[in-house]
């Protein structure tokens, strides 16, 4: 028997698209949650997926799926960003890191998923117009200033304030409901 650090199981084509399925709801958890509202889940993990299969052979079957592949989820989520030119519309780099940490995490073989399951009920705490508000900024690229001029009496200042606080009870929100299993 060799010792070379290849892979030990060879992935074909029915055991990638098994650890994809097994995999799915936490990719789309971590799109949703880098880029709230969007609505090219699909699309972004289709290309995860395709940029996985391409590097399959760096993958180490003795390393959990869940998170090598959220990696990719992360950098075509990020390169998805770029493309649509809101790179500068994301949530903070922290934020961010936070958000995908917690869903990473939630993948490791001795924890359940709590922190995945945190983090969808409170995203679908937030109300209408907050959604409204971060689907706008995010999803549809529109700047503070021209969230400002739609919404009578809000300067850019306020909006600005208004994303800090949505983005600090999203964190605080799951570090809660962990608190409470």
């Amino acid at each position: 028997m060799s010792d070379s650090p290849q892979q030990s199981t060879e992935i074909d084509g029915a055991k990638f698209s098994q650890l994809i399925i097994q995999s799915q709801r936490q990719m789309r958890t971590l799109v949703l949650a880098m880029v709230p509202g969007c609505r090219d889940v699909d699309d972004i993990l289709q290309e995860s997926c395709a940029a996985m299969w391409k590097k399959i052979d760096s993958y180490d079957s003795q390393r959990p799926f869940a998170n090598w592949s959220l990696a990719f989820v992360r950098m075509q989520t990020m390169a998805w960003l770029k493309r649509q030119g809101r790179d500068r519309l994301r949530m903070s780099g922290e934020a961010m890191d936070s958000i995908y940490q917690s869903v990473e995490e939630s993948y490791e073989p001795s924890r359940d998923h709590r922190k995945v399951n945190a983090l969808e009920d409170c995203l679908m705490l937030l109300n209408e117009s907050e959604k409204s508000l971060l689907t706008s900024r995010y999803v549809h690229g529109e700047s503070v200033g021209e969230l400002a001029e739609k919404t009578s009496g809000r300067t850019s200042a306020a909006l600005y304030k208004q994303f800090a606080r949505l983005q600090s009870r999203l964190l605080r929100c799951i570090e809660g409901k962990l608190g409470e299993l």
